[in-house]
């Protein structure tokens, strides 16, 4: 990505145009009232509220009516301006003054209800909050809403410190575009969040425009960007590190943005605690991506949950960009998903727009470490560069990245260790990503395929579920509790708070997370470990880790290799330190569990869980199980010698009926092969084939039902020796209850080669067919077509994210397409959705979307005759 947030020149004049007569004050912001310190001033519109502008505004009994009192005034240290909750207006708020350390200036709420909201017209010149050159603020409790720009924080000098924003709603800000419409202000992109220096002296290296900036415990829907930190450029096209000193951003919900949210020109920064969710979801020239960092040090991301940037056709399609000048980042315990490119990008490129010095561009001393990546497009991690090479280490991260991997592209300059592919989505567990607040999932037992997650009590004795506060969306109550990143432990010495995990079958499992404080204001520190059954497994003394008051950095706390049966807990605990005291105590835990190794059951493919054997193998670890574990990263292979005569063997241990195997191996290295199964008395022959397909595209191979104890695949030609990753082998289900199956197929397009129709119709849930990229939701479809006429009365659904919101299930009655059933919504592998609707006959069916917030995914598509 480049090209990112140009520069638009603004005047005084254009400005003070744009907010209005009466409201506008020039670019400096001076405002023209100064009043006593320490005073109250209340405003309310409201019908009854017996408010006048004319008035002082002190009391809440007589009210300011609306903002021109308070944009008029320079307000002083100690100062509140309290909006009246309820409340609605249609006009830009603009905040003058500045408090000091000990005495802030706040902008808060009063009253009971709903918070109070700036809502305008929807214009892209309609504005909402404008704040000048501010220190020592807090802004909280607000609605925002339905603008060209959200809150502008603008900075013309040096030296600034303090800003608080905490519980503020911001939506409905993406006018603008890549400047388009032009704005009198000069608005790149519509904005939640604006913290701009542009105006202000270039500082040196030892001074800043603002530090001590917190942004916390809000949601940022449907804008453009949802924040940006930026900096000035100077006329040699370089930029400070320093504009920005000590930002913290925590528990915020980010989601549906066109662009990215941007970091630049800041040194010590720390996103923790926070979602984003369908970011980039609009095609931009200059990429797409979540998160834009440039120029920046002691950068650091933890235990955050980022999923979701979807394909637009635009370059990138990652979601951490790190574009330029960025070192000594580092990124703990965040749940990375379902990017359309890369997970991350590490980027150290010559030239450029912004340009590039790449005698200063180094991108060095990267830390990626106990992090979980989870089905990214592009790999979960990628280098480009063309100066140098970024550094740093990469340790002690999870991935399920299906057809592609860890890295790609030059890593020469970091070290990776421990880094475990895991062989499946299902095995993944993250306490941050399926949290739930509607029931106390998990418990003395757990389902595969559910969270498994529950929220805990120990009080010294025993272990006891927490209630639900629906108000708070924590576990438990204001003493103590369990939220989504976070545990509050209570003020009882011999409590502990816990994320509870069920596994919910036998099996190995690793563990990954990090654990720290999340408020540092105060306290004496925390206890923390990880019990499995009661019993302490981390750390390994047995002993609880202690973590100081203000400790932001934290401790890993990871495990490999921990065997589990089913019904077994992992909890993640966390006590107050044995004080009795609970003060400031809130601590940051993201934990992932992943299954590494089962004790599984057979499913959908019928070579898991038997017994295998081989004609050969290359070493201990290329060995014949490793083609039937179901993970791509992990292979067989024979020892040096002839290929032909070669074979691989699965054991059912009982006459198994199959009809289809699906076969991935490294470098197109075979050119003739045979399916075959054990009779009883001799190997018979099920299939004859010449090519097998790559982890990237495995190769289905059908024939018609054979059946037998043993079955096996035996070369008879190739190049080298027979690589193999995975030998599936399904029974297809012909004639079976589903009338779908076996039939022929068609859609108005696909993702790829892999992504076709046929993938939603072969009774495999970890297979998907995908329209295109940049396809319209609207028209799209998926068809089966019965080759004679065929009764139904019920469709099962899945698809992937729930991204479709409007769909019909259709029928050809010989002349046209007529509808059986509309539909808002679709349910999930785990969950399928089941849809009933009077009995249809007809020679095909098919999905017919409408509407939805991404293109198509879908699972499977399965009818049924009742």
């Amino acid at each position: 990505m480049n090209r990112f947030w140009k520069k638009l020149s603004v005047s005084a004049a254009s400005l003070a145009l744009l907010l209005g007569a009466g409201e506008g004050v020039g670019l400096t912001g001076a405002g023209g009232i100064a009043h006593a310190n320490n005073t109250t001033y209340y405003v309310n519109n409201q019908s009854g509220s017996g408010c006048s502008n004319a008035g002082a505004g002190t009391s809440s009994a007589a009210p300011w009516c609306d903002f021109t009192p308070v944009n008029a005034a320079t307000f002083q240290p100690g100062d509140q301006i309290l909006l009246a909750r309820g409340a609605v207006w249609n006009q830009v708020l603009q905040l003058h003054g500045s408090g000091t350390s000990g005495s802030w200036i706040t902008l808060d709420a009063y009253g009971s209800g709903s918070k109070p909201k700036i809502q305008r017209s929807g214009s892209a010149n309609d504005r909402t909050v404008y704040m000048y050159d501010p220190s020592y603020w807090n802004v909280r409790n607000l609605e925002v809403a339905n603008a060209g720009d959200g809150i502008r924080v603008s900075y013309s000098t040096l030296g600034h410190e303090g800003l608080r924003f905490d519980n503020l709603y911001i939506h409905n800000i993406d006018n603008v575009v890549n400047a388009s419409p032009t704005t009198p202000d000069g608005v790149y992109y519509s904005t939640g969040i604006l913290i701009d220096a542009n105006a202000a002296p270039f500082p040196n290296t030892s001074q800043w425009v603002s530090r001590d900036i917190v942004i916390s415990n809000s949601e940022i829907a449907y804008t453009t960007a949802p924040i940006t930190i930026i900096d000035q450029v100077t006329s040699s096209s370089e930029e400070t590190k320093n504009a920005f000193l000590n930002v913290r951003l925590k528990n915020l919900n980010i989601h549906h943005a066109k662009g990215p949210m941007g970091i630049r020109n800041t040194t010590d920064f720390i996103m923790m605690d926070s979602r984003m969710d369908s970011i980039g979801y609009v095609a931009l020239p200059q990429g797409t991506t979540g998160i834009f960092v440039w120029k920046t040090d002691n950068y650091g991301f933890i235990n955050n949950v980022l999923n979701n940037v979807p394909a637009t056709g635009s370059p990138d399609e990652t979601m951490i960009d790190m574009e330029g000048y960025t070192n000594n980042t580092y990124y703990y315990g965040n749940y990375i998903s379902n990017t359309n490119g890369p997970g991350m990008e590490f980027l150290q490129l010559g030239g450029g727009n912004p340009p590039r010095n790449p005698a200063l561009d180094h991108n060095t001393n990267n830390t990626v470490a106990g992090n979980t990546f989870d089905s990214n497009h592009g790999y979960a991690m990628k280098t480009i560069n063309s100066s140098s090479n970024p550094t740093g280490t990469i340790s002690d991260n999870l991935y399920y990245e299906l057809g592609s991997g860890l890295t790609t592209g030059s890593f020469a300059g970091f070290t990776q260790t421990n880094n475990i592919s895991i062989s499946s989505a299902s095995s993944l567990y993250n306490g941050g990503k399926q949290y739930s607040g509607t029931a106390n999932t998990g418990g003395s037992s757990c389902t595969t395929g559910s969270a498994c997650w529950s929220y805990q009590l120990y009080n010294g004795s025993s272990y006891g579920a927490l209630s639900y506060d629906s108000g708070n969306d924590w576990w438990g109550t204001s003493g103590g509790n369990v939220s989504r990143f976070n545990l509050l432990p209570n003020a009882t010495s011999s409590s502990w708070a816990a994320k509870a995990w069920t596994a919910p079958s036998t099996g190995t499992i690793s563990l990954r997370g990090r654990v720290l404080k999340s408020d540092i204001s105060g306290g004496d520190g925390v206890k923390a470990r990880i019990t499995k059954n009661g019993s302490v497994i981390w750390p390994a003394s047995g002993t609880p880790q202690t973590i100081g008051y203000n400790d932001q950095s934290g401790y890993a706390a990871n495990l490999d290799a921990v065997a589990v049966s089913a019904g077994d807990v992992i909890r993640f605990e966390v006590n107050n330190g044995g004080s009795g005291n609970a003060t400031a105590d809130t601590v940051s835990w993201s934990p992932t569990v992943a299954y590494t190794g089962t004790s599984c059951t057979t499913g959908v493919n019928l070579g898991l869980c038997r017994t295998y054997s081989s004609s050969s193998q290359w070493d201990g670890s290329q060995t014949a199980d490793k083609a039937f574990d179901g993970n791509s990263s992990t292979n067989w292979q024979s020892a040096p010698g002839s290929y032909n005569g070669q074979w691989l063997e699965v054991n059912f241990g009982a006459n198994t009926t199959f009809d289809k195997v699906v076969l991935s191996e490294y470098g197109s290295r075979t050119s003739g092969f045979r399916i075959e199964y054990w009779n009883g008395s001799a190997w018979t022959t099920a299939y004859t084939g010449t090519s097998i397909g790559s982890v990237a595209s495995p190769s289905t191979h059908t024939f018609a039902p054979v059946t037998g104890s043993k079955a096996r695949i035996y070369y008879t030609g190739g190049t080298s020796t027979p690589i193999l990753y995975e030998f599936e082998l399904y029974n297809s289900g012909c004639g079976g209850a589903n009338l779908t199956r076996c039939k022929t197929y068609g859609s108005s397009s696909n993702w790829d080669a892999t992504r076709t129709a046929a993938q939603a119709f072969d009774g495999d849930y970890t297979t998907v067919w995908q329209t295109a990229g940049g396809a319209a939701v609207n028209g799209s479809w998926v068809e089966v077509n019965f080759g004679a006429s065929t009764t139904f009365s019920r469709a099962v659904l899945s698809e992937y994210g729930s991204r479709t919101t409007g769909y019909r299930i259709e029928y050809w009655n010989g002349t046209s397409w007529a509808t059986a059933y509309t539909g808002t919504s679709m349910g999930s592998v785990t969950t399928p959705s089941t849809h009933t609707f009077a009995a249809v006959t007809g020679t095909k069916a098919r999905i017919y979307f409408t509407s939805g917030i991404d293109i198509p995914l879908i699972y499977e598509f399965e009818l049924y005759a009742t």
